[in-house]
């Protein structure tokens, strides 16, 4: 019961989580390389009117369909990515 208590307490002085996409990404630039920042960052802020993809974006995508059309389908599956 204490243990209940005590969870509760912490919850309760806790600061509240912001979870806006420039704090993620914030978070996330220590962890992840240029080129997956780039996508993911494309992931957070595009929707499907507006894809204008780097670049790099464009490359990547592509050069991962010359390797493998089934890695391509695989990974586009789960993130956006540009066109075949």
């Amino acid at each position: 019961m204490q243990k209940i208590q005590k969870l509760k307490a912490a919850a309760n002085t806790s600061p509240p989580i912001t979870t806006t996409a420039e704090s993620i990404l914030n978070a996330a630039k220590h962890f992840l390389t240029p080129l997956q920042m780039s996508l993911f960052r494309a992931q957070l802020f595009r929707n499907k009117s507006q894809r204008r993809w780097s670049m790099k974006d464009k490359l990547f995508a592509l050069k991962l369909h010359y390797k493998s059309a089934a890695a391509f389908r695989l990974v586009s599956r789960h993130l956006n990515l540009p066109s075949e």
